[in-house]
Formats: structure tokens, C-alpha cells, sequence
């Protein structure tokens, strides 16, 4: 099996290619060469341009399935309102439509997309996890990216023989973390007291092992997919925001200060600054329910 991987550097790719590389010929599309496998340039960006898609399908001869993890998770620019909608979908949305449709056309057999569970939502509510048939509810130019992303997939698979497979993660914990978490570590490292403690909401997180692991055996179980698949994906237990930042002190081997605050001051505080989504994840649930991909897929995450 030939595999093409997209954010082959990344926190989840990295991990996934030195896994992969045992038993698959991989062939990674990326802007830069992280000198993990064979390289061929790959850019977001640059997909409209005639001579660098043709390219890209030359590049997809032979290749039995794709499993597409680059785009743009952080707003680097700082960039607000129509501006940052227009940012995302131009590297998360009309790329992942357009390799996809290059992918089909060169006869992939699988194409797998790295989505997010925010697309179903900013919070879950109390004993009603996120589902693969839930309506989707996305918040915030990252989610709604995504969302339109995925929808356009869904559109290609009507009329396609390759099949497509929706990953939605929750917040993957690995190596490295990025935009809040990030926050969150250099405030941990500085010895920050933080208004967290005793919050005792449930967050569905997934390290980048269990991920890594979910993915391998989805290239394994592919016959029994659908020709459109939503796989949600978690670990086992959600965890507190409490719990979430001793994990990230842990990690870092760092000692973390948390004193109790009236929630309903943070949120304010929050609201006043334009950081409602901050208030959504510090304090609300994000539940995630695997039972049907569990079902479908012969994987069961590891605590």
C-alpha cells in the first residue's frame, strides 16, 4: 500500500510516519522536507495554480489512499471577522475539496481527513455526547472550515469510487501543543496562579498515541467503510479543566498554582475581553460518543 500524508511534520503526522514507515511505502507532501520518507513540495496555498496541480496529480499515480492532516488550526495574523473565515477556508476548505477531487481522478481508493469535533459544537450538553449524526453546529472560523470542507467531500462521494473517511478528533495531547494549550504551558512555566481549580466539567480529549493508533487500523478495515464515513474519536474518559492543566504541569515537569474563583466573575471577565470561547473550554462540557466508531473499526483507545 502507498500512502501520500499531508503535515507529515506536525504533532499527529510526525508520530503517525515513523509508525507507518515499518509496514507502508509513505510519500509525504509537504512545503518543507522533514526528511522522514520520500518528499515531494506540497502547498496549501498554492492549489489554483495550473502548473503546481498538475503536478500534484502527477504525484498521486499509485497512491492507494491519502490521509490529508495539513491546514491551519491557529490564526497566526491575529486576524478577526470575515477576514479570518476567509483565511481558514482558503487553506482548510477549497484545498482539501480540490486534492480530493485531483485524488479521485487519479484513482486513490481512500481518502482520510483530519476534521475536528468542533464541528459538531463549542460544548456538549449534560449526558448527550457528540455523535457522527449529530447536526453539526460549527463555531468559529477553524470549525465552520472544516465543516465546509467536510461537506464538500460528502458532495464528491455521491458520485465517486473513492471512498472517504472523516476523522473528528477532540483536543489531541501529544509533544507539542498549540494556541491555548500553549498559553496555558507558558503560564504554567512561569509559576502563574491559575482561577482554575475545582471546575469539574468533562472534556473528551485523545493523546497522539491513541490517534496514531486509531489511524492504522482504520487503513486496516477499510473494505468495511462506507463510501462516506464521520468517525468520532476520544479516549476513553473525558477529563476536568482542572485535571487537563496538572496533566500539561506533569508533562512539563513543572508545578502548576490553582486557587478557586467565582465561575460567573471569569465569565464575565472573559466576555468583557471577547474570550467567550476561552469561558466555553475552561468551563462547559465537550463529550465525545466513539460507540459506533468502536463498532465499526476495530480499535479501542488505551488509557
Amino acid at each position: 500500500m502507498r500512502i501520500v500524508i499531508t503535515g507529515g511534520s506536525g504533532l499527529i503526522g510526525s508520530h503517525l510516519v515513523k509508525q507507518l514507515k515499518k509496514k507502508y511505502k509513505i510519500v509525504l507532501f509537504s512545503r518543507n522536507n522533514p526528511k522522514l520518507a520520500e518528499f515531494k513540495f506540497f502547498d496549501l496555498e498554492s492549489f489554483g495554480n495550473q502548473d503546481f496541480e498538475k503536478s500534484v496529480s502527477k504525484n498521486l499515480r499509485n497512491i492507494d489512499v491519502i490521509l490529508h492532516l495539513a491546514g491551519l488550526s491557529t490564526n497566526p495574523k491575529g486576524i478577526v471577522n470575515g477576514a479570518a473565515n476567509n483565511l481558514y477556508k482558503s487553506i482548510n476548505t477549497y484545498p482539501t475539496i480540490k486534492f480530493a477531487q485531483l485524488a479521485n481522478k487519479a484513482g486513490v481508493k481512500l481518502f482520510i481527513f483530519m476534521s475536528s469535533a468542533k464541528v459538531n459544537g463549542d460544548f456538549s450538553h449534560k449526558n448527550k455526547p457528540f455523535g457522527p449524526l449529530d447536526k453539526a453546529s460549527p463555531s468559529g472560523p477553524y470549525a465552520l472550515s472544516k465543516y465546509l470542507a467536510e461537506e464538500g467531500l460528502r458532495e464528491l462521494s455521491k458520485n465517486s469510487k473513492m471512498k472517504t473517511a472523516i476523522i473528528r478528533p477532540p483536543l489531541t495531547l501529544g509533544e507539542g501543543l498549540s494556541g491555548g494549550l500553549k498559553i496555558l504551558e507558558k503560564l504554567i512555566k512561569i509559576g502563574a496562579p491559575l482561577p482554575f481549580k475545582n471546575i469539574n466539567n468533562k472534556r473528551a480529549i485523545i493523546s497522539n498515541e491513541n490517534l496514531s493508533e486509531f489511524i492504522i487500523e482504520l487503513l486496516n478495515c477499510e473494505e468495511r467503510l462506507e463510501n462516506f464515513e464521520i468517525l468520532m474519536v476520544a479516549n476513553n474518559n473525558p477529563i476536568s479543566s482542572e485535571e487537563l492543566i496538572r496533566k500539561i504541569a506533569k508533562k512539563i515537569k513543572s508545578h502548576v498554582i490553582l486557587f478557586p474563583f467565582p465561575k460567573m466573575i471569569l465569565k464575565i471577565l472573559l466576555f468583557l475581553i471577547g474570550k467567550s470561547n476561552i469561558s466555553n473550554s475552561m468551563f462547559k462540557n465537550f463529550e465525545v460518543d466513539i460507540s459506533e466508531t468502536t463498532r465499526k473499526i476495530n480499535w479501542r483507545p488505551k488509557d
